[in-house]
């Protein structure tokens, strides 16, 4: 899923990435909510979940997520979230598993 300059209000079952030549989950300048019961994503380039430049307040829940990294285990390696959020983002997983292939 790739996102950039949008103000949303989602809610999917599930979000799936398989092999990605790029992110398996981008946000780029995106307010609003994102709410997924469970967030699969396999093979992505590293980071695996990029978020970043968060205009307003943004939610993303990703429920049940799995990563299988193509990097490493460690949540710094397939999780961004440092540049330009501030106090804006607000990312949850009701249960987070990384593993390395």
């Amino acid at each position: 899923m790739q996102l950039n300059t949008v103000s949303v209000d989602l809610a999917f079952d599930s979000i799936r990435s398989v092999n990605s030549p790029t992110r398996g989950i981008f946000l780029n300048a995106v307010s609003g909510s994102i709410d997924s019961g469970t967030t699969t994503i396999n093979g992505a380039s590293p980071p695996s979940i990029q978020i970043q430049n968060t205009p307003a307040p943004l939610t993303v829940s990703l429920g049940t997520t799995a990563i299988a990294s193509t990097v490493s285990t460690l949540f710094g390696d397939n999780i961004d979230i440092l540049t330009g959020n501030g106090g804006n983002l607000q990312l949850q997983f009701d249960s987070l598993t990384i593993t390395k292939p």
